[in-house]
C-alpha cells in the first residue's frame, strides 16, 4: 500500500512537471516563432524601403549580408529581373514564378498560400521598375523546429532530473505515512497479541466447565476465578487503549489554564506514597514551590501519574525514586528517576512506541501504553519527553515545557 501511495505521489508529481513544461516548451516555440515571422516581415520591409531610397545612377544599390534570410530582386520596367540578394540555392523557375505571383497580388506586401512565402513590393521607381522581396515561410519553421529540438532536449534533462527529485521527495512525504502504517500494524499486531491469550484461557475454561455439567460452583472456582482473572486483565488492556486513543487526540480543543504545577505534583507524590512503601521504595522529591505554568492540569496530572507509576513499578525493593521539578533559564524541567533495571540503548529508541516492552518489563503485567500515552500528553502540552538510561545515574525520564 505504502509504495503504491509512493508511486502514485511519483505519478502525479511527474504528470504536473511534464505539463509545465509542454506548456513552457510550446509557449517558448510559439513565442519564437511569432518573433521571427514578425522581424521577417520587417527585415523585408526595411530591405525593400532602403532599397527603393537608394537608387543611384538609375541602378538600384545592393543590400549589405549576400547570406540574408530574404531574397530581394529588382524587376525594370521591361519585366527584366535582376538579383540584388539571394537566400540558399533557389531554382531559377521557382523564383519567377514567386516574383510573377508577386506582381500579380493586389497588395504590396503579404503571404503567398500556394508558394508559401512572405512578401513584399516597392512602389514604382522613378524609372518605372521596383523592388521584390520574399523570405520562404520554411525558414521561420526551421527556426521553429531547431528551437523545439533545442527545448525539448532541455526538458527532458530536467525531467529527469526532477524524477530524481521526485523519488527523493516521495521517500520523505511517504516517510511518516510508511511510519504511522508501520505503527498501525505493529499496534494492531501487539493488541491482538495481548487479547489472544486471555481469550484462549477464557474459552479453555469454558469448555472445561462445559464438560463437567454436574460440579458445583464451588468445585469450579478456580476455573471462575480464572475466567474472572482474564476478563479484568483484558477490560484493563482496552481502556488502556481507549486511553492511548484519547491522548492522540489531546490537541484538539484543549484548554490551557494557568496553573501551580509545584502543586499538582505534590498531590501526586503524596497518592503515591502508600503504593511505594507498600513495594518496599522510598520517593525522594525536589519542588521548587509555586512553579507556574499556562496547561491543563488533569492532563499535566495524568503525565506526572505515568512517570512515577511506571519509575515505583520497576524499582527493586529497597530502590528509591527521585523526583525533581525546577526551574532553569528558559524551561520547566521533571525529571523522573529510578534504580531499577537499565534499559538497553537500543531499547530506548523505541520506549516510547505503542505496546513496546523490553523483556523485563514483560514479566510486570504492563501493556506497554503508558509510556507512549505519556509522550501524547507531554507534546500535546508543548513539552518534549525524553529518556536516559545509565549504569550510574540509573534510569531517568524528563519532560521539559517551555516558560
Amino acid at each position: 500500500m505504502i509504495n503504491k501511495l509512493k508511486y502514485k505521489f511519483i505519478l502525479i508529481s511527474m504528470i504536473l512537471v511534464t505539463s509545465v513544461l509542454v506548456f513552457i516548451v510550446t509557449a517558448i516555440t510559439f513565442l519564437i516563432t511569432n518573433n521571427q515571422y514578425k522581424s521577417t516581415k520587417e527585415a523585408l520591409h526595411i530591405a525593400v524601403l532602403d532599397a527603393h531610397n537608394n537608387i543611384q545612377d538609375g541602378r538600384p544599390k545592393s543590400p549589405d549580408g549576400p547570406d540574408a534570410f530574404y531574397a530581394l530582386y529588382y524587376v525594370n520596367n521591361n519585366g527584366a529581373v535582376e538579383l540584388e540578394n539571394h537566400i540558399g540555392k533557389l531554382d531559377d523557375d521557382a523564383v519567377f514564378s514567386y516574383i510573377n505571383d508577386i506582381l500579380n497580388e493586389e497588395n504590396d506586401e503579404g503571404y503567398l498560400i500556394k508558394d508559401r512565402i512572405l512578401f513584399e513590393r516597392s512602389k514604382k521607381t522613378s524609372h518605372g521598375g521596383c523592388y521584390v522581396a520574399f523570405s520562404p515561410i520554411s525558414i521561420i519553421f526551421e527556426v521553429a523546429e531547431s528551437t523545439l529540438i533545442s527545448s525539448t532536449l532541455v526538458a527532458s534533462v530536467a525531467l529527469g532530473i526532477l524524477f530524481l527529485i521526485c523519488r527523493k521527495l516521495a521517500n520523505i512525504v511517504i516517510k511518516p505515512a510508511e511510519e504511522a502504517w508501520d505503527n498501525q500494524k505493529r499496534f494492531v499486531a501487539d493488541a491482538s497479541h495481548d487479547l489472544k491469550t486471555p481469550l484462549t484461557v477464557i474459552m479453555a475454561n469454558n469448555e472445561i466447565l462445559m464438560s463437567h455439567p454436574d460440579s458445583t460452583i464451588e468445585s469450579q472456582q478456580k476455573w471462575l476465578e480464572s475466567t474472572r482473572a482474564e476478563g479484568e486483565y483484558m477490560k484493563s488492556l482496552v481502556d488502556k487503549m481507549l486511553e492511548l486513543a484519547k491522548s492522540e487526540s489531546l490537541l484538539e480543543g484543549l484548554e490551557l489554564v494557568e496553573a501551580d504545577v509545584s502543586e499538582i505534583a505534590e498531590g501526586i507524590i503524596l497518592q503515591f506514597e502508600p503504593v511505594a512503601f507498600d513495594g518496599g521504595v522510598t520517593i525522594n522529591s525536589r519542588i521548587t514551590p509555586e512553579i507556574m505554568m499556562k496547561t491543563s492540569p488533569s492532563e499535566l496530572s495524568r503525565l506526572i501519574h505515568i512517570l512515577i507509576d511506571n519509575a515505583i513499578k520497576y524499582s527493586h525493593e529497597g530502590n528509591e525514586v527521585s523526583i525533581y521539578l525546577f526551574y532553569n533559564k528558559k524551561d520547566i524541567e521533571l525529571h523522573v528517576n529510578n534504580r531499577g533495571d537499565i534499559i538497553p540503548k537500543e531499547s530506548l529508541a523505541h520506549i516510547f512506541d505503542r505496546f513496546y516492552r523490553t523483556d523485563d518489563a514483560r514479566t510486570k503485567g504492563g501493556f506497554g501504553l503508558g509510556l507512549s500515552i505519556a509522550k501524547n500528553i507531554a507534546e500535546a502540552l508543548g513539552g518534549q519527553i525524553s529518556a536516559n538510561s545509565t549504569e550510574e545515574n540509573g534510569t531517568t525520564f524528563s519532560v521539559r515545557f517551555k516558560r
